[in-house]
């Protein structure tokens, strides 16, 4: 089937990886991981947060998650377990953290919704939040604006004005 949305979800913690992720889902008796791509904030494990450790190389660095191919369609496979009802129909795109986020994985969220909006066709439109969605349930993920996020997405030269219009996004501290 061909997916006509890219739902963005985030993690819920503050700290994680597509590998952690992956376990937490297999604990809740799913096949895997459940989203497609999971994009770090730079804390890899509940360690790394508490002792406030980022690991500066990770922040914004994409992971695959649930396996895709290089064709329009998502075969059985393919399908994420993400969004209740519409897993055949949707991509899911994951941040890691709960409230804030960083700046690396605001741009980097942009760049990985532009790469799949060109590998099967979706338009802006169909960019949405896990709250936007019928089944939601009264969830807040991602916790963003997904107006200025469609808004960044859909930018090419204004994308820095409007990135520094996303009220928690965490300040990087190099």
């Amino acid at each position: 089937m061909k997916p006509d949305k890219i739902v963005i979800h985030c993690s819920a913690s503050e700290w994680g990886t597509s590998h952690v992720i992956d376990l937490w889902h297999r604990e809740r008796g799913w096949k895997g991981i459940g989203y497609h791509v999971d994009i770090m904030n730079g804390f890899p494990t509940a360690d790394h947060y508490k002792r406030n450790r980022l690991i500066h190389i990770l922040d914004g660095v994409p992971e695959m998650g649930r396996p895709l191919d290089a064709d329009e369609d998502l075969e059985a496979d393919e399908m994420g377990a993400h969004c209740y009802g519409y897993n055949a129909s949707t991509l899911a795109v994951c941040l890691i953290g709960d409230k804030t986020f960083t700046r690396s994985q605001i741009t980097m969220l942009v760049k990985v919704v532009r790469w799949l909006q060109v590998q099967f066709r979706i338009d802006t439109r169909g960019i949405v939040g896990h709250c936007e969605m019928p089944t939601a349930g009264g969830k807040t993920c991602p916790n963003l604006d997904m107006g200025i996020v469609r808004s960044l997405i859909e930018a090419k030269s204004e994308g820095m004005r409007l990135l520094k219009a996303i009220p928690n996004l965490k300040q990087e501290v190099w």
